[in-house]
């Protein structure tokens, strides 16, 4: 299946979440796409952020597509790990230098 990325930019919070699950959800209804988000730019993510994306994936799955999320520097890797979600980050995202 194709894949579609979308990035991650700036700071991901409370106040942006509504923003990014808008977004996240044309671009998921729009397509049929597997869906990757590339957190390259982001700078920071909260809970609200985070929770948009478990639902995004949610409803992926629902269509039997995934979502991935690739280039995360390990500050921004770790409240997936922490939250259990580690299996959203792709393996290949680079450690930092």
């Amino acid at each position: 299946m194709a894949e579609r990325r979308f990035e991650l930019r700036g700071y991901v919070e409370f106040g942006a979440a509504d923003v990014l699950r808008s977004e996240l959800l044309t671009l998921v209804n729009e397509t049929n796409d597997d869906l990757v988000l590339d957190g390259a730019r982001l700078e920071f993510i909260d809970s609200y952020g985070i929770a948009v994306i478990a639902q995004i994936r949610r409803l992926l799955a629902v269509h039997d597509r995934r979502l991935r999320i690739v280039n995360l520097s390990s500050p921004r890797r770790r409240p997936f790990e922490l939250l259990g979600l580690g299996d959203f980050l792709d393996d290949d995202t680079p450690e930092p230098a």
